[in-house]
């Protein structure tokens, strides 16, 4: 059995992967396919985030996409209002998602299983109703403009460096992630999500621990959005609907809601998979619908699980 070779496969792909996410905006000549570049890093941001409540904590919400918006209006309204720095509102928009987090996680977290999807769902439309009809705050539907945080020209070149940006950022959280994982407060996420009575009884601050997850979650999927709400340079209520939380969790199970890997694969695909079926044109959102419902099915542990069993095969 030669476990050198299945070895050097596996330790080539991420400087493989590496190579191509630096080289790819160099490749890219569209501006529409430049921004869509910009937009899957966004969201693997927002998916990492995810995994931290979902992926380690087991807890399912549906409010991601609530936080998205907190971290996007944030932003703006940092900006517009108070006259904060680029950088500054960034962190701002993250931080007053964390701390609608924690306001909200602390009751909610209490609760389990279809309670809590439904309480993160009564969050996200208050959110939603929130902003769109608080016009005196947040303009209502007509939306808000965002100020670039630097001009280097065109949108094409913009877009451009802000990938970069959004690219380090995404690594960033995903190294997060990871050491979280072999972290002992990952050891108490995972010991919760397996058993939330057997970790109480082992002295594991259940509801803390818990919540500190849902912050987490929160300020990764609050960054998320005032890094599109400066790629976009401009929000409108429409966006943040509940569609928005919808696909950020199926991002993260049809990657594999147990891994970083696969919460980077799957915010990839499916933030392409809609263009790559745009030319369905009135049967676009059936057969995305089909497509994910078939790889549910087919890789009931998302691609991160597919690897794995390939990897394994090979062994």
């Amino acid at each position: 059995m030669n476990h050198q070779g299945t070895k050097t496969p596996r330790l080539l792909l991420p400087w493989c992967l590496g190579v191509l996410v630096v080289i790819l905006p160099f490749l890219v000549k569209s501006p529409y396919s430049m921004h869509l570049l910009v937009m899957a890093g966004i969201y693997v941001i927002a998916t990492l985030g995810l995994y931290f409540v979902v992926g380690l904590c087991g807890q399912f919400s549906l409010a991601q996409g609530a936080f998205f918006a907190l971290g996007a209006y944030g932003l703006a309204l940092l900006q517009q209002k108070l006259h904060f720095p680029s950088v500054f509102a960034l962190l701002g928009g993250a931080l007053l998602a964390a701390l609608f987090g924690l306001v909200v996680g602390l009751p909610t977290l209490r609760l389990r299983g279809h309670y809590l999807a439904m309480a993160t769902i009564g969050f996200g439309e208050i959110v939603y109703l929130t902003l769109k009809n608080w016009i005196w705050l947040t303009n209502g539907p007509d939306g808000l403009n965002i100020r670039r945080p630097f001009w280097p020209g065109s949108v094409m070149a913009y877009d451009r460096i802000y990938y970069f940006v959004v690219v380090a950022v995404a690594v960033a959280a995903a190294v997060a992630a990871i050491r979280v994982r072999r972290s002992w407060w990952g050891r108490a996420l995972l010991a919760v999500r397996d058993n939330e009575l057997a970790a109480s009884s082992l002295g594991v601050a259940t509801t803390r621990v818990k919540v500190y997850a849902f912050m987490a979650s929160a300020f990764l999927g609050g960054l998320a959005g005032a890094m599109y709400a400066q790629a976009e340079t401009y929000i409108s209520p429409d966006f943040f609907n509940f569609d928005l939380s919808i696909m950020l969790v199926v991002m993260l199970l049809v990657g594999g809601r147990n891994s970083v890997g696969g919460a980077v694969a799957g915010a990839i695909l499916l933030g392409f998979l809609p263009e790559w079926l745009r030319f369905l044109k009135d049967y676009y959102m059936l057969i995305f619908g089909a497509l994910v419902t078939m790889l549910m099915i087919v890789m009931p542990n998302g691609l991160a699980g597919l690897w794995k069993k390939a990897v394994s095969s090979r062994q």
